[in-house]
């Protein structure tokens, strides 16, 4: 859940921006090998490559000062097999002491290049598997089907829990449930339509490939009464979540990517992962609250 989870990257040593001279932060900067994908899901053990002119302007692993950490969530979970579904499409509840759901993503890469490849999501804490995500092949726009199963990922697969969706210039993202598309539905039970579950939008800084790029999610608010997220379920594109999240509907959350800070002594963009990034990368953010960037 968005409102919940973290970044998915593992915890590893700390490393201090202070004590790696520039070379060093520019070698560990990636650039964006997914094209107009965008935003993509960390790859384990693998660090995408940069020219030194990429790396200046992309986020750092780790940054000069420390932010006291929260115990995992994950930790306290007690999931049964029968559990799991309930668990993986419904919010998961604060607890008093504990920060968010600590998860990591590791990729295998299948097909020409990589270009079908498969990324499966873990808990941290005792390397439980969660979900499969795969791109699916011959669309014009990125399609990852979601599985919670790791066997034949697709959107026919008898575990396939939603996908995600992009416009086809990479900068709009739309997650959705396992329901049918509106414009197929032929009337009926009207829950039978899919559910959208959230919105991604993505541009780059003002200053184009020489700033940070900007990210901005919205998700359902939880309605106070069922204490479930509120259906978003449009028959058209003026009642879609994207279009609320554009006009500042106040059933919709808002979170964006946590801005990194220019750090003059290495002459590049930093940011504090606590130790939870293996390899710096563009691909690594953090989510918070526009208004106040420690939630």
């Amino acid at each position: 859940d968005l409102r919940q989870t973290t970044d998915g990257t593992k915890l590893t040593p700390k490393a201090s921006a202070k004590s790696l001279s520039k070379a060093d932060v520019e070698s560990r900067l990636g650039s964006d090998s997914d094209g107009n994908d965008g935003p993509s899901p960390r790859e384990t053990k693998e660090s995408s490559g940069g020219s030194k002119e990429e790396s200046k302007t992309q986020e750092s692993a780790s940054e000069d000062e420390e932010d006291e950490e929260t115990a995992d969530l994950g930790e306290t979970l007690n999931l049964s097999s029968a559990d799991m579904l309930e668990f993986l499409t419904s919010p998961t509840a604060r607890k008093p002491g504990y920060g968010a759901v600590q998860c990591y993503i590791e990729r295998k890469k299948t097909g020409m290049g990589g270009a079908n490849s498969e990324y499966y999501l873990f808990l941290k804490h005792d390397r439980r598997f969660l979900l499969a995500a795969k791109k699916k092949s011959g669309n014009k726009t990125s399609n990852y089907s979601i599985s919670r199963f790791k066997e034949k990922v697709s959107d026919k697969g008898a575990g396939y829990l939603g996908k995600v969706r992009s416009n086809f210039v990479g900068t709009e993202f739309m997650v959705y449930d396992d329901g049918e598309n509106p414009e197929h539905y032929r009337g009926g039970d009207e829950e039978q339509i899919r559910k959208e579950l959230g919105a991604i939008t993505y541009a780059s800084n003002v200053l184009g490939s020489r700033g940070p790029r900007k990210m901005r999610v919205c998700v359902p608010m939880i309605d106070e009464k069922t204490k479930h997220p509120i259906v978003f379920r449009p028959a058209s594109k003026t009642e879609s979540l994207l279009t609320k999240a554009r006009e500042g509907d106040d059933r919709c959350f808002f979170l964006i990517n946590k801005p990194p800070r220019w750090n003059e002594t290495v002459r590049a963009y930093v940011l504090n992962f606590n130790g939870r990034v293996t390899h710096a990368s563009v691909k690594n953010f953090q989510l918070v609250h526009p208004d106040d960037h420690d939630r």
